[in-house]
């Protein structure tokens, strides 16, 4: 049975909190590089979830950097919703990536 609040969790793969910061980089829609950075809120195989200090355009395509991370691989925007004075932004990552720890490494499939 479950509780009249609360959310099911619909995730794909299980998420871990990860404490790092990451740099974020998009073209807008004038086609000028943006880039930001990041504290990242957790991350899974297919994909993190960061809260950034500016909004990106649903299914934009994202270059996401580790900073003190080994975080370096390319995703599209699923979501970036307003939290206060910053954006909550979840990103699924392009191509084949396993999350190791605290790095993540390609996995060619």
């Amino acid at each position: 049975m479950t509780d009249v609040g609360s959310k099911r969790d619909l995730r794909r793969h299980p998420r871990q909190r990860l404490d790092v910061r990451v740099r974020i980089a998009w073209q807008n829609s004038l086609g000028e590089l943006r880039s930001c950075e990041a504290a990242c809120l957790d991350i899974s195989s297919s994909g993190l979830s960061v809260a950034i200090p500016e909004s990106i355009p649903h299914r934009a395509i994202v270059h996401v950097r580790g900073i003190n991370a080994q975080i370096d691989t390319s995703a599209s925007v699923r979501y970036c919703r307003r939290h206060g004075m910053k954006y909550l932004l979840g990103v699924e990552f392009a191509g084949g990536f396993e999350f190791m720890g605290n790095a993540k490494k390609p996995r060619w499939d």
